[in-house]
């Protein structure tokens, strides 16, 4: 069974690139089944640019200068979303308190939501792409600066170009000063490689010499207390609802001194994210270089 999804995007004038997010995630594969600009001009989406997060339209002509819309809708396959209700009901039996006797209702909501948060942190896999435009000769930003106070982690870079989308190379601070980065004050130019630095930074290189799109492709988080209705759902289907309970699990047991019992659901928690990685469906990491000619 499909479901259809759509909205209405905002446009900013003279935009060739927009990223489209969805609310929450979707399944792949999916077929993008509308595609209505505001203004005259073709528009195509790379399958590549294809992720369970969304998408990126691509525009033969920019946005006009004042900016324009876009409609979208895509058909999905449906995903089999776990509400809080289930991920209560799953607690209540690891935990055998079916009554809330030993731990109450509300502190094993907050146990789960504890759990989708660790869950996301492991697996990387709550994932959304950002478009975020530079400063010109600022080659330094953090994750503050992308407007998600839920980004962790950074996967990938693409500068868009134009009506291309360029894949960044990605290294170390150290091969980047070493390459691109020798300058002070900065050389500007168009940046072609990125490096994280600390927990929340990245620097890209060259310096932007203009005000150059890039488009992000961020691991998130859900944020405290995501899950309050009994039929709020989790963002990420099935598989990824397995390590949930037992991380909730293990914060009860370990809030009662239960210490031993803590363990085994920690470990049960591990196995299911190492899983996950085994099916190639698990954690992720920073992409290795894809256009590394600076490298080369």
């Amino acid at each position: 069974m499909s479901t259809p999804f759509g909205a209405t995007q905002t446009i900013a004038g003279g935009v060739a690139s927009q990223g489209v997010s969805f609310t929450g995630t979707v399944q792949t594969p999916y077929t993008v089944t509308q595609l209505i600009p505001s203004w005259n001009t073709t528009v195509f989406v790379d399958p590549a640019s294809k992720l369970s997060s969304g998408f990126t339209a691509q525009f033969g002509t920019p946005a006009p200068p004042a900016g324009g819309s876009l409609d979208w809708g895509i058909l999905a396959p449906t995903a089999a979303a776990v509400s809080l209700a289930q991920y209560l009901d799953c607690l209540r039996d690891l935990l055998h308190d079916p009554d809330d006797v030993y731990t109450t209702a509300a502190q094993k909501t907050s146990y789960i939501n504890q759990g989708l948060q660790k869950r996301d942190r492991e697996t990387g896999q709550n994932r959304v792409l950002i478009s975020f435009t530079t400063t010109i000769g600022t080659d330094t930003y953090t994750f503050t600066n992308l407007g998600n106070t839920n980004v962790f982690d950074l996967i990938g870079m693409y500068l868009i170009y134009g009506n291309l989308r360029v894949p960044m190379g990605s290294g170390s601070l150290t091969e980047l000063n070493e390459r691109l980065r020798w300058y002070k004050p900065a050389f500007q130019m168009a940046p072609v490689g990125f490096a994280r630095y600390g927990p929340a930074q990245f620097i890209v290189a060259p310096a932007p010499a203009s005000a150059y799109v890039l488009e992000l492709d961020c691991s998130q988080i859900v944020p405290k207390d995501f899950l309050v209705s009994l039929t709020d759902t989790d963002p990420l289907p099935a598989p990824f609802d397995a390590p949930v309970c037992y991380w909730a699990a293990r914060m009860a047991k370990y809030n009662e001194r239960a210490y031993d019992e803590a363990r085994e659901f920690e470990q049960n928690f591990n196995d299911e994210v190492n899983r996950r990685d085994a099916n190639k469906v698990g954690t992720t990491g920073i992409v290795p270089s894809l256009g590394m000619g600076w490298r080369s």
